[in-house]
């Protein structure tokens, strides 16, 4: 029996458990009890609710909604039978069961206008008949997807939203919250969604539409916007409908393109006064106007692409640069010469090369104009008598006797000339102010008879004058104001919310929408406007073409409506539609816009304001992709999806872990079972994030490999609003509404065996360190072996993980010696995941020594590697095969002759050689394969090589003899380095480096730091002595003239090599001031008689510290003291570096800081990490001053036996900061 069918029956049983099913009361009245009826009507009442609600609530699942209208039919046949049993019977209870009856039929089955939780299971019924036929319309819709059936999805498309809208509070009144969210999410969240993954297909179906109607209407605005929104979505079409929707965008796009190549509509001319004037009458001043069909691009209008030409003889006319220009909105060309066109000539303006804005070139067009032989006015302006001073008509102020000056470009009859010709009118009252008019050429002078008033306005008029020739001059007239201002902005434009802008920076902020609204932080704004006040009243009439609302980055003005209050002086500006969201726009007050008196703004006084609109609308996801797919995915690959956002976001990070602290960014990579409202650093998965160049909005969530675990759901979740991170648009305005959460799954369970790699050298997974052989190996060498997957470990080792040693033999390959062994350890990746495995050469038995080895992994069930799932390795694998033991050189001696007999102490010694001497070199290796001269280098301190032959002494196999071919030089330090030698079976015989020294000659004074005779010698400055060669323990002294010693100073021997030695003053102690000193030098360097090298010199004042530190000594430390070395040698012998430490001692207290010390395996060319440092005191100057470095104390590092290592040691400074010179020295 199925789940459905047992709670079905489960609840049947429950209800009919203390009733029983009576018979039609109809049938036996009188044997009925009143009671029991009720009783079993209420109880079919909730049975027919529990119909529907317990089946959802225990299965998650509809019931059939047949068995839901039985049950309801039996409800209210049983409510009916109940009521009449009870009105026949009558008595005392009849009312209060009548009462009982209705309520609980009421609740559970049926009332009219039932409330909140009443006739519930009617209220199912009429809920779950409307989700299923807006079930069907999804359906439906879904049918024409599939069929590619675009009328169709468009239908229903509208038909849904429609749906949802008007009649989805019938799901809401449903009693029991799991009921009502099962009819949503099954019902309506699956129309809403299917219908949403349209929106793109049916708007540009729409759009493309509305293109072919704007076109044929003439409304290129609207095609145009049109067409903007099908650019935008068709990427983002569904492939159902891809093919068709590129095809009819494509058809409307052409439609566009062909009514919307711009030209020029119209040409016109008007006069100097801004009248319109015929093309076959232009003024020579005149000026013409081209109106464009579409906005031009600003850069293409210039007086190449608008020319003109005089019609006979095609000869061009010259145009001034400032002579063209084009209006704010980009559709009108002014073209205003500044030189007069010719009288009676016939002109043609020629536009060619014109582009709009978006690139596309004006239709290539000519337009003839005529001048006529009419004088025009060239200049007018008015003259103060009294100074004799020219003043601005407009702005002057006038009084008796002062002159008016009109110049016409003509000479003028002066019989024309007149007062009643000319006159000047005052506006107001129409009386005619009294003056005189004269003429001479082509000038008329009006004399004032009566002052003009300030502020009142005045026209000036010429009419019926005739030039010499007796053509007329142009009738003219000029409004004006005497002594006038010009309209400066009082207030800059204030928005509805009272923010004022300001010129010269950017008011970011503004509320860019007609109605009132509240932005994602709450905050209130009431509209859209702008409000100006100026500081006179304006002509309202220029308002249009110089109060102007434009987009910055287009240069496109917007459509608006100007309103002008005259008393207040203020002009409202409101834009026809609301502006676009995020975008920078400009208002301008330009030149052109006059007074109420005529009186221009001029260049001096535009302004333009500039304001940035808020960024309302809140980012979505348009899309996840995954490159691999949502489903299956491998763990062992890096695996990468793609999110692409509706906009650009402020930020957008993955979420990280640290320990136990979760550091949330906008993307997390979860475990399917996550709690999004209590993540838990467990729950997350490491994950990256990096932007996709070039393409705004779409970022890469990358999680590496080795990270996802098989057989496992994750959820990729963008975070929305009430998260600790949500995301948020670049304007750091809006957010994502709610979580997007995209699902996917990895791959089922592991049943593939883990196999090798790779094989590296050393604890190492570098490329670099992989090998397949390797020759010189010795106990203590370790190999990294790579496994394909994860390794599976217990208690921190690997689960068998066996892997032994074998050698070849004559008889094949056979199990090595039992002093050969292995030891193997788990390795973590750059993944934290095991997936490796360090094996290290734990020992070596003699009888394998010289021999080919392999190491094999085990591959039996117990012993052998496997990985997390539990598979063994399949195979017996050899990882690698390799030749061991590494010999080195023993001795390195000074020989009397080739036989190598009477050798001396072994290298290092402090003893000299003779400068004849040989050198023996034994190795404790007998099987050599060869030893050549270059094997044996000797180098003198410079560098140079020392010349020499190699052979091996009678009868020996691992001693050979190096013979210089010339005597070597006296005392030098001579390197010796010995390399590249194997022996027979391929094994490299460590590098070996050492030095010895050569007997010297007598050595002399060389110099003295103070010369004899010096004076203001400073105080503290270290002196130094030179010898040409060793001199071990010489006396020298420092005294004053008067005999007394003075000794509070070291005598340090410099690099130990007897050579230099300083006179390092004790900290704090410094010779007298204006002191005559002798320092001496005892001739035989040794007996402190017979002094006879020696310098005076005088002190002066100063006392400064400029000497380096300088090394002493080269010793160990014991932990409490230094202990120098006896040999000067560079090379030390040290039997164990962690319990005796190397000291460095130098002439003065050091500071460390910025000291490094580092160390280089040079047998095996290898860089060991940085050594460990401090500083102490070793009572070297009786100062309690640091003095002594020592290597090696803090984190001891153990070096390997019979290796050379280099140390440098640079950086040592002293307490005035002399940093001492870098100090190299070697141990073995």
């Amino acid at each position: 029996m199925d789940r459905k069918k047992a709670v079905k029956l489960a609840t049947a049983s429950a209800i009919a458990a203390s009733a029983f099913v009576a018979a039609n009361p109809n049938a036996s009245e009188a044997a009925t009890d009143v009671a029991t009826v009720v009783s079993q009507a209420k109880a079919q009442f909730k049975k027919a609710y529990y119909t529907y609600s317990h089946t959802v609530t225990e299965t998650g699942e509809f019931p059939n909604i047949n068995d839901v209208y039985a049950e309801y039919n039996k409800a209210k046949k049983r409510y009916r039978d109940a009521v009449a049993l009870v009105n026949k019977a009558g008595g005392a209870k009849k009312d209060a069961y009548l009462a009982d009856l209705q309520k609980e039929y009421e609740t559970y089955v049926f009332k009219a206008n039932p409330k909140s939780g009443e006739a519930r299971v009617a209220t199912y019924i009429d809920a779950y008949n409307y989700a299923t036929k807006l079930d069907e319309m999804r359906q439906e819709l879904e049918a024409a997807v599939q069929a590619k059936d675009l009328e169709k999805a468009e239908q229903y498309y509208h038909k849904i939203p429609y749906e949802i809208k008007t009649r989805t509070v019938i799901l809401d009144r449903v009693y029991g919250k799991t009921t009502r969210d099962l009819l949503r999410s099954t019902f309506k969240a699956k129309a809403q969604e299917l219908r949403d993954s349209l929106i793109y297909d049916i708007t540009v179906a729409m759009k493309a539409r509305e293109v072919q109607d704007a076109v044929k209407a003439g409304n290129l605005d609207k095609a145009k916007a049109a067409v903007d929104q099908i650019n935008q979505y068709l990427p983002k079409v569904t492939d159902a409908f891809k093919t068709e929707l590129t095809e009819v965008a494509k058809k409307a796009l052409d439609a566009d393109e062909a009514a919307l190549t711009p030209k020029v509509e119209s040409v016109s001319a008007i006069n100097t006064q801004n009248k319109a004037v015929e093309l076959t009458a232009v003024p020579v001043n005149g000026t013409l106007k081209l109106q464009l069909s579409a906005a031009a691009n600003e850069d293409t209008v210039n007086v190449n692409t608008v020319r003109i030409y005089k019609v006979d003889g095609n000869i061009p006319f010259a145009l001034n640069t400032a002579d063209v220009s084009l209006s704010t909105d980009g559709k009108t060309i002014t073209v205003d010469a500044s030189t007069p066109f010719e009288n009676n000539t016939e002109y043609k303006v020629v536009v060619k090369g014109i582009k709009d804005k978006n690139g596309k070139e004006f239709k290539e067009d000519a337009f003839t104009f005529k001048l006529r032989n009419d004088a025009v006015v060239t200049q007018v302006f008015g003259t103060n008598v009294t100074n004799n001073t020219s003043v601005n008509l407009a702005a002057g102020t006038f009084d008796t006797d002062d002159t008016l000056t009109v110049v016409f470009d003509k000479l003028l009859a002066p019989e024309t000339v007149n007062s009643s010709n000319v006159t000047i009118t005052d506006v107001e009252t129409g009386k005619r102010i009294p003056v005189i008019a004269s003429t001479s050429g082509s000038t008329i002078t009006i004399t004032l008879k009566e002052a003009l008033v300030t502020g009142k306005q005045y026209k000036l008029a010429i009419n019926n004058v005739k030039t010499l020739t007796g053509y007329n001059a142009e009738a003219y007239e000029l409004v004006f104001t005497a002594n006038a201002s010009a309209p400066t902005v009082a207030t800059a434009p204030t928005t509805l919310g009272g923010t004022t802008l300001s010129t010269g920076s950017l008011t970011t902020n503004v509320w860019g929408k007609l109605a009132g609204g509240v932005n994602e932080a709450g905050t209130y704004y009431p509209g859209l406007q702008f409000t100006t006040t100026f500081a006179t009243k304006l002509d309202e009439s220029t308002l249009a073409d110089n109060f102007v609302l434009v987009e910055k980055e287009s240069g496109t003005v917007v459509a608006s409506e100007l309103k002008y209050n005259a008393d207040a002086k203020m002009v409202t500006l409101v834009p026809k539609a609301d502006l676009k969201e995020n975008t920078i726009y400009q208002i301008k007050i330009k030149k052109g816009l006059k007074s109420d008196k005529g009186i221009e703004l001029g260049t001096v006084n535009e302004k333009t304001y500039e304001f940035k609109t808020q960024d309302l609308t809140a980012p979505t996801v348009i899309s996840v992709t995954s490159k691999n797919g949502d489903a299956g995915l491998k763990v062992t690959e890096a695996q990468e999806f793609t999110v692409k956002f509706s906009e650009n976001l402020n930020t957008f990070n993955a979420t990280t872990v640290s320990g136990s602290t979760i550091t949330y960014g906008q993307v997390a990579v979860v475990k399917a079972g996550a709690n999004l409202s209590a993540l838990t650093a467990s729950d997350i998965i490491p994950a990256s994030v990096e932007a996709v160049t070039g393409q705004d909005g779409t970022y890469k969530v990358k999680v590496a490999a080795n990270q996802l675990e098989r057989n496992q759901g994750y959820k990729l979740v963008v975070f929305g609003k009430g998260a600790t991170a949500p995301v948020k648009d670049a304007a750091n305005a809006n957010t994502l509404a709610t979580n997007y959460i995209y699902t996917f799954t990895t791959e089922g369970q592991d049943v593939t065996a883990p196999t090798v790699t790779k094989v590296f050298k050393g604890d190492s997974l570098k490329d670099a360190d992989a090998v397949t052989t390797l020759t010189n190996v010795d106990a203590g060498q370790k190999f990294t072996i790579q496994f394909s997957e994860e390794l599976k470990t217990s208690s921190g080792s690997l689960v068998g993980g066996k892997v032994t040693v074998e050698k070849l033999t004559n008889n094949g390959w056979v199990d090595a010696g039992t002093g050969t062994t292995v030891s193997v350890a788990p390795k973590t990746d750059a993944n934290g995941k095991v997936t490796a495995a360090v094996v290290t050469l734990t020992g070596l038995d003699n009888n394998d020594k010289d021999a080919k080895l392999r190491l094999v992994v085990d591959k039996s069930s117990t012993d052998g590697i496997a990985d997390v799932a539990g598979n063994v390795i399949k195979e017996k694998d050899i990882l690698i095969r390799y030749n061991s033991w590494r010999h080195t050189v023993a001795s390195v001696k000074a020989a009397a002759d080739k036989d190598g007999q009477n050798a001396s102490a072994a290298f290092p010694t402090s003893t000299a050689i003779d400068t004849t001497k040989s050198l023996l070199v034994e190795f404790n290796e007998t099987d050599l394969a060869e030893v050549k001269p270059e094997n044996i280098v000797v180098k003198d301190a410079a560098g140079n090589a020392v010349a020499g032959t190699v052979t091996a002494l009678d009868g020996s196999t691992n001693k050979f003899v190096f013979t210089p071919s010339q005597e070597l030089k006296a005392g030098t330090v001579y390197s010796v380095t010995i390399d590249g030698v194997r022996d027979k079976v391929g094994n490299t015989i460590s590098k070996y480096i050492t030095s010895f020294k050569t007997v010297s000659a007598n050595p002399t004074l060389s110099s003295i730091s103070i010369a004899d005779g010096a004076v203001n010698v400073d105080r503290s400055k270290t002196i130094t002595i030179e010898f040409s060669d060793s001199v071990p323990n010489p006396t020298i002294t420092l005294k004053k003239a008067d005999g007394t010693s003075f000794t509070n100073y070291t005598l340090v021997n410099v690099n130990n090599e007897n050579k230099t030695y300083k006179i390092v003053f004790h900290k704090g102690v410094t010779l007298d001031e204006f002191t005559q000193y002798e320092l001496a030098v005892s001739k035989d360097f040794q007996t402190g008689t017979d002094i006879d090298s020696k310098v005076t010199f005088i002190t002066g004042s100063v006392a400064t510290d400029e000497v380096k530190p300088a090394l002493v000594g080269v010793g160990s430390w014991n932990g409490t003291s230094y202990t120098q070395d006896a040999a000067a040698t560079r090379l030390r012998s040290v039997a164990d570096f962690v319990a005796e430490p190397v000291a460095l001692q130098f002439s003065e207290g050091i500071d460390l800081t910025n000291a490094t010390v580092t160390v280089t395996n040079i047998t095996d060319d290898k860089t060991v990490e940085v050594i460990s440092k401090e500083s102490v005191d070793a009572d070297h100057d009786a100062g309690a001053t640091k003095e002594t470095l020592v290597i090696n104390t803090v984190t001891p590092l153990v070096l390997d036996n019979s290796k050379t290592y280099k140390i440098v040691v640079s950086g040592v400074k002293d307490a005035a900061g002399n940093v001492a010179d870098t100090i190299t020295f070697y141990i073995k």
